[in-house]
């Protein structure tokens, strides 16, 4: 049965990555948890009980006196905890308040399936040994606060001088853990197995004649065991609809990627990387001292970097190259003209 137990616990890591923390099942997620955050300084759930009829009682005035609670209060009170069930949805969606309307339209979006965008998806890589992080930069990249995160690709991306508005509320950071069950370690050494051999030995009527079930060590299952039980995904999604808000954050994290894998890996790194303060005026040195290559298809990529080295060569191509920014698509002009 190691064969099967093992099975078992890869469908449930299969489950939870195809399923469970999908990007468009956490997508919807979000955007419900939204519409319910902007539904609830004015939505208000009665603790009203009606009773029964046969107990006559002034239901105005109890009314009138009755408690109403927020969404995210009604877990205070039992009958208002009774009322919040899924068509809480239905309740703001027929409900005309004009201090409702930024949730009405919210939903309205969400039952056109017009969920939040993933713009990025960067698996965080495992040491050997499945415990900790195979690359200090990834492992840095990690344990950045989500609000450093995302105000760090926005500075990545000067966005004080774009045309549009973009803020960090239209960024979602997800950093998404799934495993096989026993976080990295694998689930079936927790297991005890007792051999066919030994199955008619189990009916014996003293306990001392039972046979001990015993561990299986992991050479008599290698094929069947993957090379990491945990799984590490940083995500960031974003709120906004515009296409082309979308690709320009995406252009932004690609650029912020880089950064942060130069810095913790540069020559100036003694070993141990710099948090806070610190790794914010790095931000700022590096988007004043020297030109980001950003590129919307394949941003700061061995190609691109290979490119840009091959037009400064010294000697003279008689063959004509087209300039690096007539080659990218036009959303982002003036930005492309600044760095080249």
């Amino acid at each position: 049965m190691i064969q099967n137990a093992m099975n078992f616990f890869k469908s449930r890591f299969r489950n939870h990555e195809y399923l469970y923390t999908h990007h468009n099942t956490n997508a919807a997620s979000y955007m419900i948890c939204d519409i319910l955050l902007l539904a609830d300084p004015f939505l208000r759930l009665s603790t009203f009980n009606e009773g029964d009829d046969s107990n006559p009682r002034n239901d105005r005035d109890d009314f009138k006196s009755s408690l109403k609670l927020p969404i995210s209060r009604a877990n205070l009170h039992p009958q208002s905890y009774l009322l919040l069930t899924d068509s809480i949805l239905d309740v703001i969606a027929a409900n005309d308040s004009p201090e409702l309307k930024s949730s009405r339209l919210l939903l309205n979006r969400y039952r056109s399936h017009m969920l939040y965008k993933k713009i990025a998806d960067k698996p965080i890589s495992s040491s050997d040994d499945s415990k900790g992080f195979k690359y200090l930069w990834e492992e840095k990249l990690w344990n950045m606060p989500d609000e450093e995160i995302a105000s760090t690709i926005l500075k990545m991306g000067r966005l004080e001088n774009a045309s549009f508005h973009v803020s960090e509320d239209d960024i979602i950071v997800e950093k998404r853990q799934i495993h096989h069950g026993k976080g990295a370690h694998n689930p079936v050494n927790g297991m005890r197995f007792l051999p066919k051999t030994m199955i008619s030995k189990a009916t014996e009527e003293y306990p001392e004649y039972l046979p001990d079930a015993i561990p299986i060590s992991e050479d008599d299952y290698e094929c069947c065991i993957p090379r990491a039980f945990l799984q590490r995904t940083l995500r960031i999604y974003c709120r906004n609809y515009d296409k082309e808000v979308q690709d320009f954050l995406t252009t932004c994290y690609h650029a912020f990627n880089q950064f942060v894998k130069k810095n913790v890996s540069g020559e100036n790194f003694s070993g141990r990387y710099s948090a806070g303060e610190d790794f914010q005026n790095e931000v700022s040195n590096h988007s004043t001292s020297r030109a980001v290559y950003l590129s919307q298809d394949s941003p700061m990529n061995d190609h691109a970097m290979s490119n840009q080295a091959w037009s400064n060569h010294s000697f003279n191509d008689s063959r004509s190259h087209e300039p690096a920014s007539k080659k990218r698509k036009p959303l982002y002009q003036s930005l492309n003209i600044e760095y080249d």
